[in-house]
């Protein structure tokens, strides 16, 4: 086989594999509300961008995963937190990390 041919398969699969690299992420909470601290239960949590997400527990937990590109690591999962009565709140969770997040009331 000619040199130049094999460089250049070697080069297509490199760039394919490193476009390739998918990492999963998997984060967690608790949704409290802002002023009396307690859980909030039914709040639609869902990553940004997408129409799928969960619902809060009874004493406002959450787990969403989710498959997203990292070459070098697992990005940060940006989620959004929607409930009727409460102002929409955007939040940016690292991979793995377990985070408390408060709801304010709408005024």
């Amino acid at each position: 086989m000619n040199q130049n041919l094999v460089k250049g398969i070697a080069i297509l699969i490199f760039g394919i594999t490193l476009v390739s690299c998918d990492c999963h992420q998997n984060v967690s909470g608790k949704v409290l509300d802002s002023q009396t601290k307690e859980p909030i239960d039914s709040v639609y949590v869902h990553k940004i961008n997408k129409d799928y997400g969960k619902f809060t527990s009874e004493n406002g937990a959450f787990e969403l995963d989710a498959t997203s590109g990292g070459l070098f690591g697992c990005p940060p999962m940006k989620i959004v937190l929607n409930k009727n009565g409460y102002e929409q709140k955007v939040e940016e969770i690292e991979n793995s990390e377990n985070k408390t997040i408060f709801l304010t009331k709408n005024q």
